[in-house]
């Protein structure tokens, strides 16, 4: 195919192109911050007016939320701050109020809660009142540190490529 022709078919084409509709949702996720002090607010709000001014209709805040009861009354006036920064930049503010990641908020009610992986005839030497585990010398991870490696291949480990 000649160039002129090439670029004819491509100019007549400019036309022609749809643009795709917009996305209902564009949202920022603003994390990071627990809002505990008046910086907090105004870079959570520099970050909201930025996204505002680039298009975003909503705002997922983590920020702690799942530790309410616990908050100071300053955290509330802080909390506010930001909802009205929402609202003025017309942004839906979506709460992430339970945050099953790290279970910080769930751990500082109790941190009975944590799991852990159950143990079976695990040897424990008590001295006194304090009870110190005893570690089988047969059990260890070899390489665990990743050390002894070619390439992409670590010794005393497999991988699954499928």
């Amino acid at each position: 195919m000649n160039k002129l022709l090439l670029v004819l078919l491509v100019a007549g084409s400019v036309g022609r192109v749809v643009a795709a509709p917009p996305y209902e949702d564009r949202l920022v996720w603003v994390f990071g911050w627990n809002l505990r002090n008046d910086a907090d607010v105004a870079e959570v709000t520099q970050v909201l007016d930025t996204a505002a001014q680039h298009g975003c209709n909503g705002v997922m805040l983590s920020a702690g939320l799942d530790l309410l009861c616990r908050a100071t009354p300053e955290y509330f006036r802080h909390l506010d701050a930001v909802k009205q920064a929402c609202d003025r930049n017309k942004l839906e503010l979506i709460p992430a109020v339970f945050s099953v990641g790290y279970g910080s908020a769930v751990l500082a009610h109790d941190r009975n809660l944590a799991e852990g992986l159950p143990v079976e005839d695990a040897l424990f030497v008590v001295k006194g009142n304090v009870a110190q585990f005893v570690p089988e010398e047969s059990v260890r991870i070899v390489n665990g540190g990743f050390e002894d490696f070619t390439g992409n291949t670590f010794k005393g480990f497999t991988t699954h490529a499928g």
